[in-house]
């Protein structure tokens, strides 16, 4: 079964944008493959996802994206915070702050999101990203076409 490709486009943030649902669009920044957060952390970008409400839309941030040696897969870290008390197991207490409470939602969610991250990595690795969507890329290239020749002039 092959995942769904979103038709991608760049917000005012320069991160890469999809709208996964009807009223919900992901955003995602993919971090350098050499930058810091890569290299120490495995964190290999973070997702921003807006729901459109009546109130206007509502934003979850610092959804951070990272790879598990252990599956060799990616995998979403929803925002938490720290209590500052340490579990039994000897783990920190964290609190979820962010993100679906059902447990099918939050997974649901998180699978789109990685699908999302997993075709914007595939078209950067390709080089053609955006292009899975040719009408969009048709009126770019008219439109840079158009505005040529009155530039060299």
């Amino acid at each position: 079964m092959s995942e769904k490709t979103y038709q991608i486009s760049r917000d005012s943030h320069n991160r890469l944008c999809a709208q996964v649902v009807e009223g919900i669009t992901v955003g995602i920044k993919m971090h350098s493959p050499t930058s810091p957060r890569v290299l120490d952390r495995g964190e290999h970008g973070y997702a921003v996802v807006d729901v459109e409400t009546p109130l206007g839309p509502l934003r979850i941030r610092d959804i951070k994206i990272f790879w598990s040696q252990r599956r060799e897969d990616f995998f979403v870290r929803w925002p938490q915070w720290e209590t500052g008390l340490i579990r039994r197991d000897g783990h920190r207490e964290r609190l979820d702050v962010a993100g679906p409470w059902d447990q099918a939602t939050r997974r649901d969610f998180s699978e789109r999101i990685l699908a999302l991250f997993r075709q914007i990595k595939a078209e950067a690795e390709l080089g053609t990203i955006g292009r899975s969507h040719r009408e969009d890329l048709e009126k770019l290239k008219s439109k840079l076409e158009s505005d040529g020749p009155a530039a060299e002039a």
